[in-house]
């Protein structure tokens, strides 16, 4: 691993963690170095398909990573990266931030608590399909 690379774990694996680590893993300037999921074949099957360890617990990372991606059901998004954040673990959660808006204002508060960086994974913004559409469509009734 190179000291210049950042070092990346997603937690759950299921469709969205998916996606997320094998974007992880085909950034070169990023270590993808684990999953976690408590379906742990699940994760084991991931993490060796793409050549990373799987974890039992997210709080495994600590220390092995620089940043997570939490990618559970919305209702764990407050403990799992609480716990990250309280840890000093930079965090990008997936959209919905959290299950309310107070669990969302405690996260935030926990990011500056800790100068943590905290994203919400609003990606399909960055979808070059999605800004090549962007000057094309002018009233979209709905997106699916």
């Amino acid at each position: 691993m190179s000291s210049n690379k950042a070092r990346a774990a997603v937690v759950g694996t299921g469709h969205l963690g998916t996606f997320h680590a094998e974007k992880y893993a085909a950034i070169e300037a990023c270590d993808l170095v684990g999953v976690v999921d408590v379906d742990h074949e699940r994760a084991r099957a991931l993490a060796d398909r793409l050549s990373c360890k799987a974890f039992s617990s997210p709080m495994d990372l600590v220390g092995k990573v620089d940043c997570v991606s939490v990618a559970v059901p919305t209702t764990l998004h407050r403990s799992v990266a609480g716990e990250l954040l309280e840890a000093g673990v930079d965090c990008l959660v997936e959209k919905p931030l959290a299950a309310s808006g107070a669990e969302a204002d405690e996260l935030v508060a926990l990011a500056r608590e800790h100068g943590c960086i905290l994203q919400v994974g609003h990606l399909e913004r960055f979808n070059p399909a999605l800004i090549r559409l962007a000057g094309m469509i002018r009233k979209p009734r709905f997106v699916e």
